[in-house]
């Protein structure tokens, strides 16, 4: 049974992930009653930090939503350390060879190495891991369900940093190796509302955040697929949150599973309805991950931008464009300039020297039409001067470049 051991301090949260692809002749399972479990915590009235409104929603939705798939559905709100920690002691003992067993928790959450989940009872003053909840255990211990997930919506304005946590995720640098690790145990699901560094938005005043409406939207239908949910859920929180928020993921399913809704529930749960997007408004990535896969560098699923509804000059800036690093293909996404000079983009390229395939999403600043990206904490500095709508030069230089350094120089041209 995984206990919390720990006693360093630790600095501002962020998170890690790597992603998979999408199988054929899912396997059907029921996980009613006995066979399927779920664990609710939400955390919104912290000690000392502002109360967080919309995980007073969320949790209890979710957990009717896990309900309404015959899960045996526990939800227990505003959790100190000692309580949160023997609750899902309790939990991981229970999902002990169910068929399946899911866990949600929403609220604040930190990083050092590792995700934490932070209880109601924590200090903000002096943070250290000793007072928190951290995830790998969680995924050790789901793992010994035949098939698990677990969701955590937690990047949130950090308490702990405050303005410079901002500051902080416009350099957030970890860059994600592709592919999944084959020695992964099989069957396991893990989200997280945002990229690393970043603070998930809230939404409006009386709703669910993006990322829980999100959530309840993939499972309204009577059936959900686990193997496809991280694709389909990065796709609808894109679009609902105009391109701002990434979902991250780590997954391991090899094959597909479906969840069904047992008969006697048919009505769904309370949720948001989807974002009214005007069609005309998506911007789809067929070439880019055709390129993509032709160069080794696979883009995450799920990818899709969102022009601005009010035309601008950056608007033509939004679409994934190729490009080169010395010899190595790369790919620029460009998924919102909303909040201008802030873009949010994704940068896929292979590491220079050893053919590694990476992908980050990243914060770039735009000026003009120059576009200027730093994709991972040391890597060169990125900049795109588009010629047009469809084109530009690229040049990459050190970070503390000297006259002396070598600057690579090419073009950059629209994929989509």
């Amino acid at each position: 049974m995984p206990k919390y051991l720990a006693n360093a301090s630790i600095g501002r949260r962020s998170l890690l992930t790597a992603c998979g692809s999408l199988l054929a002749a899912p396997a059907v399972v029921r996980a009613q009653g006995q066979g399927g479990v779920a664990l609710v915590i939400g955390n919104s009235k912290y000690r000392s930090e502002a109360t967080l409104p919309n995980v007073r929603r969320d949790a209890p939705d979710i957990a009717r939503t896990f309900q309404a798939f015959g899960l045996q559905t526990q939800l227990l709100q505003e959790l100190g350390r000692d309580a949160m920690r023997q609750a899902i002691d309790n939990f991981l003992s229970l999902a002990t060879g169910k068929s399946f067993a899911v866990f949600y928790f929403a609220g604040h959450g930190v990083f050092d190495k590792i995700t934490h989940l932070v209880p109601v009872d924590a200090s903000f003053d002096t943070i250290a891991l000793k007072d928190l909840i951290a995830v790998p255990p969680i995924r050790s211990g789901l793992a010994t369900a035949a098939h698990n997930l677990a969701a955590f919506d937690v990047c949130r304005n950090s308490p702990f940093e405050g303005a410079r946590q901002v500051s902080a995720s416009d350099q957030s640098g970890g860059y994600q190796l592709l592919g999944s690790n084959p020695a992964d145990p099989s069957n396991i699901c893990m989200l997280f509302s945002t990229a690393p560094g970043r603070a998930a938005l809230d939404g409006p005043a009386g709703e669910n955040s993006p990322f829980a409406a999100a959530l309840l939207r993939q499972f309204d239908g009577p059936s959900v697929e686990l193997r496809a949910l991280p694709a389909n859920l990065r796709r609808d929180l894109l679009i609902a949150t105009q391109g701002r928020q990434f979902l991250m993921d780590q997954s391991s399913y090899r094959e597909a599973f479906v969840l069904n809704r047992p008969a006697r529930n048919t009505a769904p749960a309370a949720s948001k309805s989807a974002p009214g997007i005007d069609s005309s408004r998506l911007v789809e990535f067929p070439n880019a991950y055709a390129f993509a896969q032709q160069s080794g560098l696979l883009l995450p699923p799920g990818l899709v931008a969102v022009r601005p509804p009010v035309p601008s000059a950056h608007s033509a800036k939004i679409g994934a464009f190729k490009f080169t690093r010395g010899t190595e293909p790369g790919i620029l996404v460009v998924l919102s300039v909303e909040e201008w000079p802030a873009v949010e983009l994704f940068f896929v390229s292979r590491i220079v020297g050893t053919g590694r395939p990476f992908w980050n999403f990243v914060r770039g600043t735009l000026q003009n039409n120059t576009l200027e990206v730093f994709p991972t904490s040391l890597a060169a500095q990125h900049i795109f001067r588009w010629s047009d709508g469809n084109a530009g030069d690229l040049t990459i230089m050190p970070r503390q470049h000297t006259t002396s350094d070598r600057i690579l120089a090419s073009r950059f041209t629209r994929l989509d």
